[in-house]
């Protein structure tokens, strides 16, 4: 028997059996150690049991005890506990037993080997006396249990006697419950589970030839319901039942399957139930033979006739002797519930007879693969005229499918010699729902010696066809709500009206059973009503509603919640797979094409800003998701985009690419670079951003920062290209954002010395000074490389080259001759045009040359030769052409003049409407008849009659006289005296056209309009004009007053703070007034003394208002808080149709996007009484002013 502890051992090994005289062997010693710092083992530390010599008849003795705790362990050496061989002498002796070897430690840094093997039966010549395994516990400071091993040393036993050389883990009758990290059985270390033992673990590694004993305890691996799987080269012994509810899941044998033989009473047989499949591998080993009841025993057992021995009887009668034929041994068991051993054969004196053999019953709940042989044969008789035993019993019922190419062997026994009795057959029942199953059954007599009866065999398969499946598919829809439509045609050629169907998939990570929609409808049949269970096996079908198919094949319809089982699955491939079962065999799995899943909304990745027009401003954001996108209906009001400025979101021209928004960007945007990055923020206004399976984005998850996407550019250069410099000017070149100072690298054709640069402005403007002086002559100068801070190679703006040609003259003595700039005007003075194409009038005095642009920079113009100009007096006129862009709206042009001496003159403006959408008011339009106009004039923002006349002499409310909103030749001049610094008495009388443009004829001599002249002012406010650099009178303005420079179309509305609104459009000017005549002419040096600030909106309460490109329409109300920002409510056109009748649309105006950040949106119009207070005007009557003034 077994003793001592397993964790802790201190006993001694026990002594040998001896026969007779025969000297016993001693058993193994007993070591201890504990050790506090460091056990370095290079020999070996032996506690082996005592070897008797080879002739005794003496068993080994049983190795002792070793228990070692110590702080370190090191070495290679070994530590034994082994049993020791018995002696050899006729029978010989058994193997003494393995004995017990512990050691805790905290580090082992060992290479040290441990072995407690059984000591070898009959000196190595009888495997089956050889002793069993002792045990191996090692377990660091750090494990919870530490690890057990048993090795025997590949000592097999003798299979006729399986309860030697086993190892339990504490006598019979003595209960163990005990946990380790990990169990490792190798090398026939056998592992014997008592009824009264319970065994746990973390790991179970019995895959080396491991062994386990069933006897009844408890483990982890053969658990009510496991999955139970028998290792190629292990063993199991199943000795206990596990069957209706200890029943397993399912078992695998891939080793060997056996039970321990009996003697005169049954000790065992296999018997074992599963909930599923059984397989017996083509590598198993199910082998029985002579397991049953031993020589002489069994209720079929021979007898010994003196000279014969008779063969044993099971499923016949067993074979007789000479002589007496009938002497074979009786019948028994039941032919179809076959669980009795074979019974032994009847022997001769001392001869030996062959034994029966073994029994098992497999029940498998669904199907059965049997590739080995299942073998319960009887053996043979050995010796002196001795019979055989019977064949044992083989029990197998499958519900479902049984299939393989193993046989079933339950044959008799043959005898020792021909004069004796072969043992009978035994007994074979199989049944199952199904087959295709190609093995043979044999239950024949022994074939030595006088015959026996063949045994019984009870065969109750049946073959049903499979139920099949065909054309599963799999999509998901395009409505966001995470699941699949799931279809699939069932058949079965047996007509069964009780098929379920299991439905699983798989996206990449292994095949999973599938979660099927419960909701009424969602699962539907071609005919019947089958029901979804998900708590079953098979979810579709069941006793509330089977899957039919008794009318033929029957399409099924369902849904699988794919957000359920894979609320992570974005971007995957998936793909489905249906198994149906007939409640008797399982159809073949079926799998559906791969599909696409996505479950997942889009994610927002990044934002960008770029400069697609290569102008060095933000014009288009790029919104990037992780995946592709559709777009349904979005517009601007899901989209906030902040950035220093005015920013105005346009979704024209805005698009889906793949997995792109791109936002178009317009308004008061900054330029590339700038020091703070801009944000967006999406609010879900309707679900309208969606991926390609309907998931929509909810939101950003806040407002994500939109970095710098656009290269830097080179804005300007100083000088500009054809410009004439003095030698010691600087080269300056502009870039849209900073740059990294250290990459800019240039070069002159024609160097000057000294060369040094700088950064300045925010590391933006790059300086090339010089100490030497540019060399006169041509030259140019370019940038050759340089980077952003961002890391970015710059690029060129549109227009712009990196090269800027230049000319430093020659030195003269000869003086330098001054240029008057004298007047631009575009199409002769016009308001609007519908065309690109313009002519732009220009005037000056002793100019060379001019450069025209669209920028007060001049960025990518060139100077223009003068020549040609028409003279007049000591005024050159030249007409030149130009083209703007098709973008309609406002368009102004800048001039500048520079004379042969390269001085250069201000710089003049001029201003025109273009319109290709309207054709400037041209395209006949009917208006709806309309009820008289009110004539009244607004009061709030009208001139008080008391305000400074120095700029409008009447002192008469103006006339109702339409003015024109640019200048315009040959209008009536006025005079205006302006002294020319304080303290200077003279006067000079200059005289101006109304709107600015300056004549100065015969040497500031004017031929002035009698009555007109007038004394200048005694004290006046002076101020320098931007344009001219003269010295001016300021105007003194108000509130509420419209004004515009005389040099300069633009109108301005004055408000609180000194503040100037500019007026966008006639269009706004006229809901305010009815003519231009209310507007007053102030000098240039007046403006600058106004900050500009917001546009000024159209009157409130005058008209509705609509955006360009917008379909909203909107009333305008004032601010409660008396500031020019005016609250937009949208109303419908239905809302429009009723408050204000048919012909409400004579009341729209049609305005420029740009007017957006001047107004606050307020609460939308929701009654009539919200209206109630208006003063509305026709539009119509707004459009007959400004066509008035189209010349």
């Amino acid at each position: 028997t077994v003793y001592g502890s397993i964790t802790a051992p201190t006993d001694l090994g026990s002594g040998g059996g001896y026969l007779g005289s025969a000297v016993s062997a001693s058993g193994g010693g007993a070591i201890k150690l504990n050790v506090t710092g460091t056990s370095t083992i290079n020999g070996t530390i032996m506690a082996n049991a005592n070897t008797v010599a080879n002739y005794r008849a003496s068993s080994g003795g049983a190795g002792g005890s070793v228990f070692i705790t110590t702080g370190t362990l090191a070495g290679t050496g070994s530590i034994t506990a082994n049993g020791g061989k018995g002696g050899y002498y006729i029978y010989g002796g058994a193997g003494g037993g393995g004995g017990r070897i512990a050691v805790h430690y905290t580090t082992d840094n060992s290479t040290l080997s441990y072995a407690a093997y059984g000591g070898s039966g009959k000196a190595g010549i009888d495997t089956s006396q050889n002793g069993g395994a002792g045990t191996v516990f090692t377990k660091s400071t750090a494990q919870t249990n530490g690890d057990l091993l048993i090795d025997n040393n590949n000592s097999d036993t003798y299979y006729k006697d399986l309860l030697r050389g086993y190892t339990p883990l504490t006598p019979s009758g003595t209960p163990l419950s005990i946990t380790f990290d990990t169990v490792t059985l190798q090398n026939d270390g056998a592992l014997n589970l008592n009824s009264d033992t319970t065994l746990s673990y973390t790991t179970l590694d019995w895959s080396t030839s491991g062994k386990i004993v069933d006897n009844g305890g408890t483990i982890p691996l053969l658990a009510t319901s496991s999955d139970v799987i028998v290792p190629v080269t292990a063993e199991l012994v199943a000795n206990t039942a596990h069957t209706g509810l200890g029943a397993w899941n399912s078992l695998i044998v891939n080793g060997s399957l056996k039970h321990s033989s009996s003697n005169a009473i049954e000790v065992a047989r296999i018997d074992l139930q599963t909930l599923a499949d059984i397989t017996i591998s083509s590598t198993a080993s199910v082998n029985l033979d002579g397991v049953g009841f031993l020589e002489n025993n069994g209720p079929g057992a021979g007898i010994d006739a003196g000279a014969y021995g008779s063969g044993a009887g099971h499923g016949g009668v067993g074979g007789g002797i000479t002589g007496s034929p009938a002497s074979g041994g009786p019948t028994y068991g039941v032919e179809n519930a076959p669980i009795t051993l074979g019974s032994g054969g009847g022997k001769n004196g001392s001869g030996i007879a062959g034994d029966g053999g073994g029994a098992i019953k497999l029940v498998a709940g669904r199907n059965m693969v049997l590739d080995a042989d299942i073998s319960v044969n009887g053996t043979a008789g050995q010796s002196l005229e001795s019979g055989g035993g019977s064949g044992g019993s083989i029990w197998i019922d499958v519900a479902g499918l049984l299939s393989g190419t193993g046989n079933l062997y339950a044959k008799g026994g043959s005898a020792a010699s021909v004069n004796s009795g072969a043992g009978a057959g035994g007994r074979v029942r199989y049944s199952c729902s199904n087959t295709s199953w190609s093995g043979a059954v044999s239950v024949v007599t022994g074939s030595v010696g006088i015959a026996g009866a063949s045994g019984s065999v009870s065969a109750a398969c049946v073959v049903n066809n499979d139920p099949a499946a065909s054309a599963v598919s799999g999509t998901q829809p395009t409505d966001g709500s995470g699941t699949v439509n799931v279809q699939f045609t069932i058949d079965d050629a047996d007509n069964d009206d009780t098929i379920q169907v299991l439905l699983e998939y798989n996206i990449g990570s292994g095949w999973q059973k599938a979660t099927v929609t419960t909701a009424d409808g969602s699962t539907t049949a071609n005919f019947g009503d089958p029901k979804v269970d998900n708590a079953t096996t098979y979810q579709i079908g069941g006793a509330a509603g089977y899957v039919l198919s008794s009318s033929g094949a029957n399409t099924i319809s369902t849904l699988w919640e794919a957000r359920t089982d894979e609320p992570t699955a974005s971007l995957s491939t998936a793909k489905l797979r249906v198994t149906p079962f007939d409640s008797k065999t399982v159809g073949p799995t079926v799998e559906s094409p791969n599909f696409n899943l996505d479950v997942v909304p889009p994610t927002f990745t990044s934002a960008s800003y770029k400069d697609m027009n290569i102008d060095g401003t933000v014009d288009r954001v790029d919104l990037v998701f992780n995946e592709n996108i559709v777009i349904s209906n979005y517009n601007t009001a899901d989209w906030t985009f902040t950035e220093p400025g005015t920013v105005n979101l346009d979704d024209t021209g805005a698009s889906a690419s793949t997995n792109s928004i791109l936002l178009t960007v317009s308004g008061d945007v900054e330029t590339t670079g700038g020091a703070t990055d801009p944000t967006v923020l999406f609010t879900n206004n309707g679900n309208r951003v969606t991926d390609t399976a309907g998931n929509f984005l909810a939101s950003f998850g806040g407002s994500q920062t939109v970095t710098d996407a656009a290269d830097p550019l080179i804005i300007s250069t100083l000088p500009l290209v054809g410009d004439i410099v003095n030698a010691n000017s600087d080269i300056v070149v502009n870039f849209s954002e900073a740059m990294n100072t250290g990459s800019v690298t240039y070069s002159f054709t024609d160097p000057p010395s000294g060369l040094s640069s700088a950064f300045s402005d925010g590391d933006k403007t790059f300086t090339v000074s010089h100490t030497g002086g540019i060399p006169s002559g041509a030259n140019s100068f370019t940038i050759t490389s340089a980077t952003g801070s961002d890391g970015r190679t710059f690029g060129m703006k549109t227009g712009v080259t990196q090269l800027t040609d230049f000319t430093v003259p020659a030195p003269s003595s000869s003086a330098s001759i001054p240029v008057t700039a004298l007047g631009a005007l575009i199409n002769d003075g016009g308001v609007c045009v519908s065309a690109t194409d313009v002519l732009v009038k220009i005037s000056a005095n002793n100019a060379s040359s001019y450069i025209i642009s669209t920028k007060d920079t001049f960025v990518g113009s060139h100077w223009e030769s003068f020549s040609g100009a028409e003279v007049i007096g000591n005024l050159s006129l030249k007409t030149v052409p130009w083209t703007f862009d098709s973008v309609s709206g406002e368009k102004k042009l800048y001039v500048m003049f520079r004379s042969s001496t390269g001085e250069l003159s201000s710089i003049l403006n001029d201003s025109i409407t273009l319109d290709l959408v309207n054709n400037c008011g041209n395209t006949p339009v009917t208006p709806p008849s309309t009820g008289d106009q009110t004539s009244d004039q607004p009061t709030v923002d009208q001139p008080a009659v008391d305000q400074p006349t120095t700029d409008n002499p009447s002192t008469e409310p103006p006339s109702s006289e339409v003015l024109p909103e640019t200048p315009i030749v040959n209008q009536e001049p006025r005079v205006e005296v302006v002294p020319i610094a304080d303290g200077d008495t003279s006067e000079i009388v200059r005289i101006l056209l109304q709107y600015g443009n300056i004549i100065i004829n015969d040497g500031y001599k004017a031929f002035v309009p009698e009555g007109i002249m007038q004394e200048a002012p005694a004290s006046l406010s002076l101020g320098v004009s931007p344009f001219t650099g003269d010295n001016q009178y300021v105007s003194v303005l108000h509130r509420g007053d419209f004004v515009k420079a005389k040099t300069n179309a633009q109108i301005y509305y004055i408000g609180d703070g000194d503040t100037r609104s500019p007026v966008l459009d006639l269009g706004t000017y006229y809901t305010y007034f009815p003519s231009l005549s209310y507007v007053k002419i102030v000098t240039e040096a007046t403006l600058p003394n106004f900050k500009i600030v917001r546009a000024i909106v159209p009157k409130a309460r005058t008209v509705l208002v609509k955006f360009w490109s917008e379909p909203e329409i909107y009333f305008v109300t004032e601010n409660p808080d008396g500031s020019e920002i005016s609250i937009l409510h949208e109303i419908s056109k239905e809302q429009a149709l009723e408050y204000f009748g048919i012909d409400w649309e004579i009341y729209l105006l049609d305005i420029n996007q740009a007017y957006w950040e001047s107004f606050i949106v307020g609460d939308k119009i929701t009654s009539e009484e919200e209206v109630a207070d208006r003063n509305f005007l026709n539009v119509y009557d707004i459009k007959d002013r400004i066509n008035g003034l189209v010349r």
